[in-house]
């Protein structure tokens, strides 16, 4: 700014200084366009703020140059008049071609600066997209967490329901065991009281029967006794085999026995039997098949 605010006449390069500076920080924001778009925004800003300045700058130096050149003096008017025409060709020249720079960076810069609001624009669609899709998912959170509290909330009525039906059921079934186990007691006094009954009755018949049929076999043994006593041996002088240690009543026992009868080695030749008190046996047995196979005879009879 210095330069641009110097005394008249003000040169023309200054300004012009001024506006290559602007051109190269946009050819270097140029050159490195592989940066991200956030550096590109911020250079393009500058570079904009930069150019309006210039712009301004310029505008109020045509104003002051205005204002100076009307106060020219004469000798300075001469000395203006008095560039040669390869100074002014060289300084139109000049200032077409940074024109053209000019007018290439403007276009530039609104080609970046479209690129940039496109980004930009991207970015918030980006931006909006993903705010929708973390209000839905905010959404579809609150509406699992209201089903799952409603859900759980049903559950433990259900459950509510389910613990006051089955303490009801318990109560009913405490209440039927009970008159179950009243019923079933007082049944089985009845029936203890009809099987008492029934065994003493019973108990009362079978010894009254006890007795009778005592009564009865007594009876018959006194009638078989007198039966007995009744009883006769034919007449005669005959014996009959004892038996039970004694004989009767007019008969003598009389009992013999021959050892030792030697016999055929054969246990077929000889068969061991009793006879009340009368018997036939083997002296070592029947089985024995040895030499010196003995026999053994008694005799018991009641004679008379």
């Amino acid at each position: 700014s210095s330069g641009i605010n110097a005394e008249w006449p003000l040169r023309p390069g200054t300004v012009y200084q001024h506006v290559l500076c602007c051109t190269a920080v946009l050819v270097l924001c140029n050159l490195q366009g592989g940066a991200e778009a956030q550096r590109r925004r911020i250079g393009s800003d500058l570079l904009m703020a930069s150019m309006q300045d210039s712009i301004s700058l310029l505008t109020e130096l045509t104003t002051d140059q205005a204002d100076k050149i009307a106060s020219l003096t004469e000798d300075q008017a001469d000395k203006i008049a008095s560039l040669t025409k390869d100074q002014a060709d060289k300084i139109a020249s000049l200032t077409k071609d940074q024109a053209d720079k000019i007018a290439s960076l403007t276009t530039m810069m609104t080609t970046k600066l479209d690129e940039a609001r496109e980004e930009i624009g991207q970015l918030k669609r980006d931006l909006s997209s993903s705010q929708s899709k973390i209000a839905q998912l905010e959404n579809g959170t609150a509406l699992f967490h209201n089903e799952t509290k409603i859900g759980i909330e049903e559950l433990k009525n259900n459950l509510s329901s389910s613990q006051s039906k089955m303490a009801q059921f318990k109560n009913e079934t405490m209440v039927a065991m009970d008159e179950l186990k009243s019923e079933l007691a007082e049944n089985l006094e009845e029936k203890r009281a009809e099987l008492v009954n029934a065994t003493s009755s019973m108990k009362n018949e079978s010894e009254a029967g006890m007795e009778e049929l005592k009564s009865e076999l007594s009876n018959d043994i006194e009638d078989l006794a007198a039966k007995l006593d009744d009883i006769s041996w034919p007449e005669g002088s005959y014996c009959v085999l004892g038996s039970g240690g004694s004989c009767p009543a007019g008969f003598t026992r009389i009992q013999g026995y021959i050892y030792t009868i030697y016999t055929a080695s054969s246990a077929s030749y000889l068969r061991a039997a009793t006879f009340g008190d009368s018997s036939i046996g083997c002296r070592r047995g029947c089985s024995y098949t040895g030499t010196n196979h003995n026999a053994d005879l008694k005799i018991v009879s009641c004679c008379k």
